[in-house]
């Protein structure tokens, strides 16, 4: 299993403009990611892309990311752990599912202010530069939320009879492919002239 978490830039906004127009968008960047397929969680500016196992994320973005700087692995080696969660009736947040199955967590509080100073541009469109002890800063909220992505895939795991797993594989797994696949197309409209 090799866990990911993405931390990306971009001057689109992600939220009103979505991930088709944020990832096409030039200005769109990977600051790092955090990874961890061994014991110990890493930060490096791109995953492994040849790892043999699945790959795992919480929620569609790290998918997104990974396939828009050059990813490529078969999407059946891909696992949305948010979509697996509510399936066993977890709430959906990373920190939700964490609190539910007793997993001790403290969200660093650092990671949310140093977000908002590097991953939105400045009044000029410009990026401050990621550097010094705020880049070590990042790279341990990255590290951490890879730690607890794996602690609650973990126990997850624990509390999951191998047949439901299975079960989700099969079917579940790839109704929610499909409707995510709707959701990407959406309806064609003119998002100019639907925003003034």
């Amino acid at each position: 299993m090799l866990f990911l978490d993405y931390e990306t830039r971009s001057r689109v906004d992600l939220k009103r403009y979505g991930a088709d127009i944020y990832f096409a968008d030039p200005s769109t960047e990977v600051l790092m990611v955090g990874v961890r397929y061994e014991e110990v969680p890493q930060v490096m500016g791109a995953p492994p892309t040849q790892y043999p196992g699945y790959y795992i994320s919480w929620g569609l973005f790290d998918d997104y990311c990974f396939y828009a700087f050059g990813g490529v692995i078969p999407q059946t080696r891909w696992i949305d752990a948010s979509a697996l969660a509510r399936f066993l009736g977890l709430p959906g947040s990373l920190e939700g599912a964490a609190k539910a199955l007793g997993v001790v967590h403290r969200k660093d509080p650092r990671g949310k202010r140093l977000i908002e100073k590097y991953c939105h541009p400045q009044e000029n469109g410009e990026f401050l530069r990621l550097e010094g002890p705020d880049r070590l800063a990042m790279e341990e909220n990255c590290k951490q939320d890879v730690d607890l992505l794996a602690e609650v895939w973990r126990r997850m795991m624990l509390f999951t009879a191998r047949s439901v797993f299975e079960e989700w594989q099969v079917h579940q797994r790839e109704s929610f492919w499909l409707v995510e696949q709707m959701n990407q197309r959406g309806v064609p409209i003119d998002r100019e002239s639907a925003q003034e």
